[in-house]
């Protein structure tokens, strides 16, 4: 090739990232990395959930979810799971906070909803499995140590009998009330 269509082609190129880097998806640069609950979740919701849904507020007074800690999240409501690893969509908290719940159970109360960035970290968490990831360091070397929550077992321990489905709930007036009795 030519030294005139080598320059060319760099500058095609080049133009082509750019063009390709500008339209990248919000979802692609909000949640581009993996999300751990400690890291990434957590935070989130100490900023805009915790103040209710902590042990004494009334968010846990009225369901039971305490969002304090990983365990409290994976345990889920006195009404039955909030989050359905790999399963975003299914999952009660995502329903909660996309506000495709009525405005008397969607989350937060009184505020703002969240923003796509914090809703599509927290959605990403659960798709890629809701692990609590925590990095321990042995022999001088950091190392991610992942725990899976929700095993099958726990499943029916935690009373994963819901329909995954809110709007079945609105017509019942327990508070949040998303869950099929067994």
């Amino acid at each position: 090739m030519t030294r005139r269509k080598l320059t060319a082609t760099a500058i095609v190129l080049s133009a082509g990232m750019i063009v390709f880097d500008v339209a990248a998806p919000s979802a692609q640069l909000c949640a581009a990395e993996p999300q751990s609950f400690s890291e990434d979740v957590l935070p989130i919701l100490q900023g805009r959930c915790v103040s209710c849904h902590q042990p004494g507020g009334a968010g846990y007074e009225k369901s039971g979810l305490d969002l304090t800690t990983y365990e409290g999240l994976m345990k889920g409501t006195k009404f039955g799971a909030m989050v359905i690893p790999r399963d975003p969509e299914g999952s009660n908290l995502m329903w909660l906070l996309d506000w495709r719940a009525s405005p008397e159970v969607r989350m937060p109360h009184g505020k703002k909803k969240l923003s796509i960035c914090d809703r599509n970290a927290i959605r990403a968490w659960i798709r890629e499995g809701a692990k609590e990831i925590a990095t321990v360091s042995t022999n001088g070397q950091d190392a991610a140590v992942a725990s899976t929550a929700a095993s099958s077992d726990d499943r029916s321990l935690f009373g994963f009998a819901h329909s995954g489905n809110l709007r079945e709930a609105q017509d019942v007036q327990a508070y949040p009330g998303p869950y099929r009795r067994i």
